[in-house]
């Protein structure tokens, strides 16, 4: 799933939203934090 398609999905984009918020003070991008979670889903599946 790429993040076109997440920005699509009202669920999904809610949670990155939600801890893009959560870690603005930090000024990490939202799309910082999917690629983020992506690696983690990756070493998941391994």
């Amino acid at each position: 799933m790429d993040f076109e398609s997440i920005e699509k999905n009202p669920n999904m984009l809610s949670i990155l939203t939600y801890l893009g918020d959560l870690f603005t003070e930090d000024k990490i991008e939202l799309k910082s934090i999917y690629e983020y979670l992506l690696i983690d889903v990756d070493l998941l599946n391994n």
